[in-house]
């Protein structure tokens, strides 16, 4: 079957009022100075205007039919045009649009239901932790109340809502079934990821921080009975069912590779396309004519893996999760 982009995941910003240390790294004070990390909570946001966004997807959108666009950062609530760029997406036909997103921001409540009044489909929402403490220091923020409270709401009002946890060793391991008894009695689904090799000081430390799907399944186990779902075509995730019935995913790169039939696209907060996450070049997309936006995508569609992630140069706060 000729592989083909299907979902563009779009970064808006590359700004983000967290650290933490399964984004930007374990070193975060060097490797924060290093990215432009502000010391306020809510930094001056950084991406393109929402119209230069529309044009390039617009296009896109014409060239591959897109089935959804997912809004990535950086932390995409700090992007001040974030709902025009929800309805303009929606006004384009874009069919789902999703995001990924810390919950953290003050005014989330309000936002949220902007946002999906504009046409925001579904959220992602970031919890590591449900210890105030640990979630400090794996986010270096103490927003971890505000945070919970924003769950609430987003799940409130209608969108459909599923919880990320990248676990790692001795630092949230701890955690796994705590998140899964919270997720399971709020109602929502969580993913448990496993750490990506994406920046430098990440790929240094990843031996000491990583921990494979498979112990997360066996601590699991420890207290409830699964069997897995059959994995839908291009998902990240693979889903296990509880003897309850209650559903829960993992994203394994690294034990479960997903490459084979990755169909996602993306789009940087400067413009630039990449066919892969790990890329080491994007290409600029400002200005282009459809008729170079298709030679451009043939290139993308090669910086492809065949199998298994292998790593990149970028933090994923440059790129989007």
């Amino acid at each position: 079957m000729e592989r083909k982009f299907r979902e563009l995941r779009l970064s808006v910003t590359n700004v983000c009022n967290f650290r933490c240390g399964f984004c930007v790294g374990p070193d975060r004070q060097s490797t924060s100075a290093k990215l432009g990390f502000k010391a306020d909570d809510f930094p001056q946001q950084r991406g393109l205007d929402f119209p230069s966004y529309l044009e390039i997807i617009h296009l896109l959108h014409q060239i591959l039919n897109l089935k959804c666009v997912h809004l990535t950062g950086g932390e995409p609530t700090l992007y001040r045009f974030l709902p025009q760029l929800v309805r303009g997406l929606k006004n384009l036909g874009i069919s789902k649009i999703k995001m990924t997103t810390n919950a953290s921001k003050r005014q989330f409540s309000s936002l949220v239901e902007v946002l999906k009044k504009e046409g925001l489909d579904s959220m992602n929402i970031s919890l590591p932790s449900l210890s105030q403490a640990n979630y400090r220091f794996l986010t270096d923020h103490p927003f971890h109340t505000r945070v919970l409270r924003n769950i609430e709401r987003a799940k409130q009002i209608g969108l459909k809502l599923k919880l990320n946890a990248t676990i790692l060793k001795n630092q949230n391991d701890d955690q796994i079934l705590p998140l899964l008894e919270y997720a399971k009695g709020l109602g929502v689904r969580i993913r448990f990821l496993e750490l990506m090799k994406m920046g430098e000081s990440i790929r240094k430390s990843f031996p000491q921080l990583f921990i494979p799907e498979s112990e997360i399944l066996e601590t699991i186990s420890q207290k409830f009975s699964f069997s897995p779902l059959t994995r839908t075509p291009s998902a990240t995730a693979r889903y296990f069912q509880m003897n309850c019935g209650y559903i829960f995913g993992m994203i394994a790169n690294e034990s479960s590779p997903f490459c084979s039939d990755c169909d996602r696209l993306r789009l940087d907060s400067s413009g630039y396309l990449y066919g892969c996450i790990g890329a080491k070049k994007g290409f600029s997309a400002l200005g282009k004519n459809k008729t170079q936006l298709r030679n451009i995508l043939q290139d993308a569609l090669k910086q492809k893996n065949d199998f298994q992630f292998q790593g990149g140069s970028m933090y994923m706060k440059q790129i989007g999760g």
